[in-house]
């Protein structure tokens, strides 16, 4: 039995300080961060959104009234902004976590999610949690594409694999040579 196996190494990347590679995304088209955060952060060809509830755009941040499907619809809208602002659009979302205070309320947030996300499907994790900032009932974060081309493979990235790879390539050495010499 011969064995052969993938030699990963990591290729050295350019000391460039991470923060230098990091676009912070602000808009005044959504609600601004009420503490101290971005409303996203752009990285690699992805946006992070921090989590959207139903604040009013504007300096003083005001939950819209009318409780759970105004704020859902509100918070969609700040999302929406600010994935606008970063070069991306609910189309190219690839994750979404929502967070709601009552989970008998998921029927009626599912409605909106999936008048918003048409037929696209991003992956969501659906949290049901005590309390939320502001009072709010509803709250939603994504992960979504930016730009034209697609983010970066994480194993097709120069030096991406990182100590991973050396271990598995160190595993996958160990065992071929315990193999040919039939030790155990």
């Amino acid at each position: 039995l011969k064995l052969q196996f993938l030699y990963l190494i990591d290729t050295p990347q350019p000391a460039t300080p991470f923060t230098m590679a990091v676009r912070t995304v602000a808009t005044d088209k959504a609600a601004l961060a009420v503490g101290p955060y971005s409303q996203a952060t752009v990285h690699g060809g992805v946006v992070y959104v921090s989590g959207c509830i139903g604040l009013l755009p504007g300096a003083s941040p005001t939950l819209v009234e009318g409780g759970l499907l105004p704020e859902t619809e509100q918070a969609f809208n700040n999302l929406e902004a600010i994935l606008a602002a970063a070069g991306s659009s609910t189309g190219r979302v690839l994750k979404c976590t929502v967070y709601i205070t009552d989970m008998a309320d998921f029927p009626k947030i599912n409605g909106i999610y999936s008048a918003r996300f048409g037929a696209h499907r991003p992956a969501r994790a659906c949290v049901g949690v005590k309390q939320l900032p502001k009072g709010a009932l509803f709250e939603i974060d994504c992960v979504a594409s930016v730009g034209d081309s697609p983010a970066p493979s994480p194993l097709t990235r120069p030096g991406a694999i990182g100590g991973f790879g050396v271990l598995v390539t160190i595993g996958c050495l160990l065992l071929s040579l315990t193999h040919a010499t039939g030790s155990k």
